[in-house]
């Protein structure tokens, strides 16, 4: 049965609105004057230190804003499907497909938004399972019934064309250098979304680990697999190729917490120990 969620962006705390980022003052934006196009795309996300997010993959997210200090508006601001959740340390990322509103929906003045606001905690729980609320409904009547979905059905690309669209990327991702934002937790902006998504497809949704056949079906019909940073980022790893692997979740936290002795790294192979086991692996690279 699919379940409903909320997250909440404080902007006020945060320093930004989502997907205007780019924007430092928030207190100077008319939210009327924003508009979004809402056409269903893959590269929402959001972090939250709620572990139940790992249960939410394949169910349905609202992302609200509140802005405005102690006399907060509250906005309805994204409407996602959790395709994958990993694990930063002491929180967890959520990324999603799915669309922003044309505009923001005021919620304040909404029948029950008073009791669906206490029932959050005035939000401050933060991610929540709401499928339960009557408030739910109304959030749900927004998205004038489009569910966002993965799409399987597309045509297959090329091994050819997947890797010249990786050099492509590997090229920007080596230009650019993890950020950090303080807020209410600290978040590293690692703006790697495409060249993941694209290092899971190359590896045709399987783990790169020798020997590993392990299988964690989706919803949408795809293999469960994470990317792993051999040097992570916390560490000034890159979001390049030669430093992420496509990994099952238990080779990922293997990776993340055994004892790894890494022998040789380029951008082709990969070869070392983990847990006192050997390793080689053929690492994607793109093919000239």
């Amino acid at each position: 049965m699919i379940q409903y969620y909320i997250q909440y962006h404080n902007a006020d705390d945060m320093g930004y609105l989502p997907d205007m980022d780019n924007i430092p003052d928030t207190g100077n934006i008319d939210i009327s004057d924003i508009r979004f196009d809402t056409a269903i795309k893959d590269d929402f996300s959001f972090f939250t230190r709620k572990q139940s997010v790992e249960k939410a993959i394949g169910n349905y997210s609202f992302l609200i804003t509140g802005i405005g200090g102690k006399r907060k508006a509250y906005y309805l601001w994204s409407f996602i499907i959790i395709d994958e959740v990993e694990k930063e340390r002491d929180h967890f990322v959520a990324y999603g497909t799915g669309f922003n509103f044309a505009r923001p929906i005021l919620l304040n003045d909404l029948p029950d938004f008073d009791h669906f606001r206490n029932f959050c905690g005035n939000f401050g729980i933060g991610f929540q399972n709401i499928s339960n609320h009557p408030f739910c409904n109304t959030l749900v009547g927004f998205t004038n019934g489009v569910k966002p979905r993965i799409d399987t059905s597309q045509q297959k690309e090329t091994e050819q064309t997947l890797l010249t669209t990786l050099e492509k990327l590997n090229r920007k991702m080596q230009q650019i250098t993890p950020e950090k934002r303080v807020a209410t937790i600290e978040l590293t902006l690692r703006k790697d979304r495409e060249i993941v998504t694209l290092l899971k497809k190359a590896a045709n949704y399987k783990c790169q680990f020798p020997a590993c056949h392990s299988e964690i079906k989706t919803k949408a019909g795809m293999n469960y697999v994470e990317v792993a940073h051999v040097l992570p980022v916390n560490k000034g790893g890159q979001s390049v190729l030669g430093n992420l692997l496509v990994l099952c979740p238990n080779h990922h936290k293997e990776f993340d917490y055994g004892d790894l002795k890494i022998i040789e790294q380029t951008i082709g192979k990969l070869s070392g120990s983990l847990n006192g086991k050997d390793f080689k692996i053929e690492v994607i690279k793109p093919k000239h």
